[in-house]
């Protein structure tokens, strides 16, 4: 279990916070969708100026909700401007990261008259989950600090709403601090507002949640991805009868609709409240004007790092507690159930497992499966008491990856480096921030 968090405030970001307090206030929950917007559109709006929200609602927000419970410490850009790293306080002092990485693949095309208009400016975000991390990877930075908290829905979706400040954001991945799938239910309810058309838009196709291979959690996600394509349809649904009872003409064909939107209420609930008909994180008692949790098209990437059992205790001591060949057998599960690609992460550590050996392994492990593999050359961390790791020598990335390639018939590529100049892998700005302000304590009392 993770250590507990003592939180003065919900922030109004907090999905399964926010719906909890306007039910228990007999509030109805459309009324959560104009304030989000409103707060996408005016942040310093307050509460008493939000159109067409009841009294009782701006009571609640003023007793139980704050806009923002995290602020931006630390605001880090990259020579080349193509990363902006945020160090991030929590209200309860605890710091996390967020990176924003920016892409312009428009000059590629630049002059090709048949490539007219290709390419494209974009923003990605990798957001944290956590504060630190219990799994412990030996190249990690934010393994080094151990699992100090969760973060809340809000607190993950607060990351985003500080990043959309610094440009626009079009992919988000979940390959920041913490794992994801440790944190399932915030994470999930995180993803739901994320994609959802009202508030980010973010296309659920360029969401990607990362794990280091949590076995029950991506058996569950497989199930909640199932669920959610249900779900979904009926959610479609839902809205065509709100629509079809808003543009009826006529008092026998509006009832006919009011009446069969209702019906079609009262089937879903039914159908909802099964424990294994629905997604767990949607309380049975939920009403129809919240979209569901829809993780149906979010892609799932798998931090494997090693081909092989013993090196990845090694290097990744969660295999220990999750097998390789259990583990390639949740992916397999999780596929038959979603027909859906994998990306699978490998970082490269020369030496360790970027060797000739080690790509024939990995291209053996992954053949014949629906994956695409992306290596990292690995990306030098803070180390007070090291290096005990180096990136790999020139020419081994290529080498590696020519081998998976035409040997294995796979989808493989070459992450592009960002970032380095900014300590840009994850939890390295918060562990030189928290070094720096011990040593500044120390001089001070010295």
């Amino acid at each position: 279990m993770p250590p507990s968090r003592v939180l003065k405030h919900n922030s109004i970001w907090d999905l399964p916070a926010v719906l909890e307090a306007f039910r228990s206030a007999g509030i109805k929950e459309r009324h959560v969708y104009r304030i989000w917007s409103s707060l996408l559109r005016h942040p310093d709006i307050a509460w008493t100026d939000i159109p067409e929200i009841p009294k009782a609602a701006v009571s609640v927000l003023e007793e139980q909700s704050t806009r923002l419970t995290s602020s931006v410490l630390n605001c880090q850009q990259s020579v080349g401007a193509d990363t902006t790293k945020l160090l991030i306080q929590l209200q309860d002092g605890m710091q996390v990261e967020a990176v924003v990485m920016h892409y312009d693949t428009s000059e590629r095309y630049a002059g090709k008259d048949d490539a007219a208009g290709w390419g494209n400016k974009r923003g990605t975000l990798c957001v944290s989950s956590q504060v630190g991390c219990q799994m412990g990877c030996t190249f990690c930075a934010t393994g080094t600090m151990g699992l100090k908290g969760n973060l809340s829905c809000g607190e993950i979706i607060e990351q985003l709403v500080h990043a959309v400040r610094v440009t626009p954001i079009r992919n988000i991945v979940f390959m920041g601090m913490g794992e994801p799938l440790t944190n399932y239910d915030a994470v999930k309810a995180a993803v739901s507002m994320m994609c959802d058309s009202r508030l980010f838009g973010i296309s659920k196709r360029h969401i990607t949640v990362s794990t280091v291979g949590v076995v029950p959690r991506i058996k569950q996600m497989a199930t909640d991805m199932q669920v959610s394509t249900w779900e979904e349809g009926c959610s479609v649904s839902l809205q065509v009868f709100s629509w079809l009872a808003g543009t009826a003409t006529g008092p026998v064909w509006q009832m006919f609709c009011g009446v069969s939107m209702l019906l079609f209420k009262k089937a879903l609930h039914r159908q909802t409240s099964h424990p294994h008909a629905r997604s767990a994180a949607v309380p049975p008692h939920q009403s129809c004007d919240i979209t569901p949790v829809i993780l149906q098209g979010v892609s799932l990437a798998l931090s494997l790092h090693a081909p092989n059992q013993e090196l990845r205790k090694q290097i990744v001591p969660s295999a220990r507690a999750y097998p390789l060949p259990k583990l390639m057998a949740a992916i397999q599960e999780y596929q038959s159930a979603t027909q859906q690609r994998i990306f699978v992460e490998y970082v490269m550590l020369a030496g360790v497992n970027d060797g000739v050996q080690q790509a024939h392994e990995l291209g053996e492990l992954l053949q014949g499966r629906d994956v695409v593999i992306n290596l990292i050359p690995w990306n030098p961390v803070y180390q007070p008491d090291g290096p005990f790791f180096a990136a790999p020598a020139d020419g081994s990335v290529q080498q590696f990856q020519s081998i998976v390639r035409s040997q294995y018939g796979l989808h493989c590529t070459v992450r592009q480096e960002k970032g380095q100049d900014i300590s840009g892998a994850c939890g390295q700005l918060v562990i030189q921030h928290s070094q720096a302000v011990v040593v500044g304590a120390v001089v001070k009392q010295q």
